[in-house]
């Protein structure tokens, strides 16, 4: 997994995106995110094609570090390859 690369000036709302490259099929997934709070707040999750029928989970473990879980409990898989 990777995140994009992103660029912005204060008070710029921006979009990060995830890109998975697996060698197998995924049912799930946890991403742990640590960030600077002095220059970036966390505003929303938001499911890209690939994970739009999965359950989609956050948490703000502590201050600047964020915990994502991705799963499916119908037996739905990203299929192996790079997917973004």
């Amino acid at each position: 997994m990777f995140l994009s690369d992103v660029s912005a000036t204060s008070g710029d709302s921006v979009t990060v995106e995830l890109s998975i490259h697996s060698t197998d099929d995924i049912r799930g997934f946890q991403l742990d995110l640590e960030y600077d709070t002095n220059h970036v707040s966390f505003g929303r999750l938001i499911p890209f094609d690939i994970i739009n029928n999965f359950t989609l989970s956050s948490n703000e473990t502590a201050k600047g570090k964020l915990k994502i879980v991705v799963l499916s409990f119908s037996g739905q898989k990203i299929e192996k390859g790079l997917k973004k």
